[in-house]
């Protein structure tokens, strides 16, 4: 129940964060992602005592901005019809993760399953940055295809795609 308070409780700075930019937001989910296996590498958590909760806190910030921003993200990047297999796709690839998460957890050692996350997570800010390039390059392109149309005919669709 923590996680999700904390959760609902980051619902109203993540939607500040939003009016700017996407980006801040999954900057800092990213960020709070790569901190969990950072403490866990660094302190001996069986003496962490009360300090635990800060595990909660960062959990629920992360699932805050996973709730809210990531599924803007996909609605944003797959407008309709391909909205709803995006959105599968979405859903397939987060079991197939838990899965694989749930094979490998006692399979390997805990410091790699670890930098295994960092690696996951440092991974969210590039992989934003490059679909926000594709999706802003798709749109120019299919701008510059629509006034061609309408300006000079096929001719100077062909030539641009």
């Amino acid at each position: 129940a923590g996680v999700a308070l904390v959760g609902a409780l980051m619902q109203y700075p993540i939607r500040i964060l939003a009016e700017y930019s996407n980006l801040s937001i999954m900057a800092l989910a990213s960020a709070l992602t790569m901190l969990i296996p950072v403490l866990m590498m660094c302190f001996d958590l069986r003496h962490f005592g009360w300090w635990l909760l800060a595990f909660y806190v960062l959990l629920g910030a992360v699932r805050a901005a996973f709730a809210s921003t990531n599924k803007a993200v996909l609605a944003d990047h797959f407008p309709a019809p391909d909205t709803e297999a995006a959105f599968a796709n979405s859903n397939m690839q987060a079991a197939v993760a838990a899965s694989a998460g749930f094979l490998f957890l006692k399979r390997i050692p805990s410091t790699d399953f670890l930098a295994w996350m960092i690696c996951a997570a440092g991974m969210i800010v590039p992989a934003y940055c490059l679909a926000q390039h594709l999706k802003d390059r798709i749109g120019t392109r299919q701008h510059q295809c629509e006034h061609a149309g309408s300006v000079g005919g096929a001719d100077k669709v062909q030539a641009i795609v």
